[in-house]
């Protein structure tokens, strides 16, 4: 039952509910995950702050903040933003690096023309057609059960895959070889892709399969090699390095059925 003010008494002045404002955070957040794709996906960071400060305040306002919605939005924005800047510009940058900036035991290579190349840019020219090979070999795979091509069908069977013809075959005198260990094998059956060698380089004129015994570095018996494991994955790698990798898979244990 309501209580009528007494005579002689004021009433009670009558105050709206208050309207839930708006978080200045939330509305920031999804700025800067905007502009995170027009500044190489440096505005995500702030993009990120701003909307988790949006969701605490959101979360105990009590009702009395709203934007929940938005910080959301800026955090999905900024991560999309950060995502196509790892994707799209690192490879490049990586590529340019590796292109222009030679390692230390960089000295010049002879090409078909021009003037002498060095190490890193032949690893690059090579790390190019290499990654589109092994993309090859895996879309074969994806189309075949999961296995690789036969040793008889290789590089044949990979034709079709491949539509930048000039990037399949090195500019500098060379062949790119499968590892024969590997060679029709479904991708189920190798228990250490990451670490075992698909493709490789080889010398001009040789066959385009085998195993370690017919890899051959980039200008020298002290130099780098370009390798292709079975994950997809293309290194530019030390002999040191090539020594710790597989060549012969011991295939995976299938599961005992009961």
């Amino acid at each position: 039952m309501t209580e009528l003010p007494r005579m002689g008494e004021p009433a009670a002045p009558y105050l709206p509910p208050a309207v839930p404002r708006t978080s200045g955070s939330a509305v920031a957040s999804l700025v800067f995950g905007i502009l995170s794709f027009c500044t190489l996906g440096l505005a995500a960071v702030p993009g990120f702050v701003c909307g988790l400060l949006a969701l605490r305040s959101v979360r105990q306002g009590g009702g009395k903040v709203e934007g929940r919605g938005l910080a959301i939005a800026g955090l999905v924005t900024s991560a999309a933003g950060l995502f196509v800047w790892l994707i799209l510009f690192v490879p490049a940058v990586l590529v340019f690096l590796l292109w222009s900036v030679g390692s230390p035991a960089s000295r010049p290579a002879s090409v078909m023309s021009g003037p002498p190349a060095s190490v890193s840019e032949l690893a690059a020219q090579s790390m190019i057609g290499m990654k589109m090979q092994a993309a090859a070999a895996l879309a074969f795979a994806e189309e075949h059960g999961g296995r690789l091509p036969k040793a008889d069908g290789y590089p044949a069977a990979l034709e079709r895959y491949l539509t930048v013809g000039e990037h399949t075959v090195p500019p500098h005198g060379r062949a790119f070889a499968m590892n024969e260990a590997v060679a029709g094998l479904r991708l189920a059956e190798i228990p250490q892709p990451e670490r075992t060698v698909l493709l490789f380089e080889t010398g001009e004129g040789r066959d385009l399969l085998g195993g370690k015994e017919r890899l051959r570095p980039l200008t020298g018996p002290d130099d780098a090699y370009v390798i292709a494991f079975v994950d997809g994955n293309v290194k530019w790698m030390t002999k040191e390095e090539v020594d710790g990798l597989i060549w012969q898979p011991e295939p995976a244990a299938q599961p005992i059925r009961l």
